[in-house]
């Protein structure tokens, strides 16, 4: 099975035009909220099944609607913090989640 990436820009451009909400979306395609958001915005792929019934449920244009892969969710950012030899000073550093 392929997988693909959403153009956020193209589905957010595409959900005001049909008046949806996200939450709609992914109920008809039957995927949690949490996961859902991240798809539409790039960060999950999507396979080309549900980007099928985007376009045949929904009307979504189906070449518009494919992106690429953003690398980096600015929200999946953690902070962690290394206590150094003294005990009391901390090194922070933001990883990828």
């Amino acid at each position: 099975m392929a997988f693909k990436y959403i153009n956020p820009e193209e589905f957010n451009k595409q959900l005001i035009e049909k008046a949806l909400s996200v939450e709609a979306v992914a109920e008809l395609l039957e995927i949690e909220i949490g996961i859902a958001k991240n798809i539409f915005s790039g960060y999950k792929s999507i396979t080309n099944f549900e980007i099928l019934k985007l376009h045949e449920l929904v009307g979504f244009s189906y070449p518009d609607l494919i992106g690429k892969q953003k690398l980096l969710d600015p929200n999946k950012q953690k902070e962690i913090k290394i206590k150094k030899n003294s005990g009391l000073t901390y090194q922070t550093y933001k990883i990828r989640g």
